[in-house]
């Protein structure tokens, strides 16, 4: 308790001290603006141009990092899919996957596992573990098709999406014969 006070105190004097020194600085600098003001303007804009081509160029190597990652994004979110449609349709069929000896399955939450490692958004993979962690519970049926529709939103948001407009199990209710049937 008393390490946390002292770094609590120890915090606040260094965002003072850094806020004073600003302030010294501007006030410095407000007194040079008014006895320099041919040479000011001109550093002022080359300053804020520097700073907008600085904010440019962020920005455009940020997006073109996502646009690169994106298609193994889209491979591993198929992988997530085609798991979940496979689930699907044995349970239409009414057979249960024996998911210990169904090596091809197994392979593929390998594969599904190592690429929401390396390509999945912190929420995808906090939705992922959240789904992994209530299906190895008892849990209802509905509870566990609202995880499903968790994971379905994370992939979606990591995507760009906004989904907004759409309610819970929107996106679950989708790829059922009936909608309604939840």
């Amino acid at each position: 308790m008393v390490k946390k006070s002292f770094q609590f105190v120890f915090g606040l004097l260094i965002i003072l001290s850094l806020f004073s020194i600003i302030l010294f600085f501007l006030f410095q600098a407000s007194i040079w603006l008014k006895e320099n003001n041919n040479i000011a303007i001109p550093i002022i804009t080359a300053v804020i141009g520097l700073i907008g081509v600085m904010w440019t160029q962020w920005q455009s190597k940020s997006r073109d990092i996502a646009e690169s990652h994106r298609s193994s994004k889209i491979e591993t979110y198929s992988l997530f899919f085609d798991i979940i449609e496979k689930f699907q349709r044995e349970g239409r069929k009414n057979q249960e996957i024996d998911v210990l000896s169904d090596e091809e399955l197994q392979a593929k939450f390998e594969k599904l596992n190592r690429g929401f490692i390396l390509w999945g958004s912190d929420e995808v993979i906090q939705a992922w573990l959240t789904f992994r962690k209530n299906s190895t519970e008892q849990a209802s049926s509905e509870y566990t098709l609202a995880k499903i529709d968790n994971v379905y939103r994370a992939i979606r948001k990591d995507l760009g999406h906004k989904d907004r407009k759409l309610k819970s199990l929107d996106l679950i209710r989708m790829s059922l014969s009936n909608p309604d049937e939840i």
